[in-house]
């Protein structure tokens, strides 16, 4: 939960990695819906 927060405080270039990763921003998405 701790590395959730800290996701959602970089938001930004978090999101600019997911767009240049789309794989992984899926296996992020998984990881967070199966929490």
């Amino acid at each position: 939960m701790r590395s959730l927060q800290f996701f959602l405080f970089d938001e930004a270039s978090l999101q600019h990695f997911f767009l240049s990763n789309p794989f992984l921003f899926l296996f992020v998405s998984f990881h967070l819906i199966t929490n």
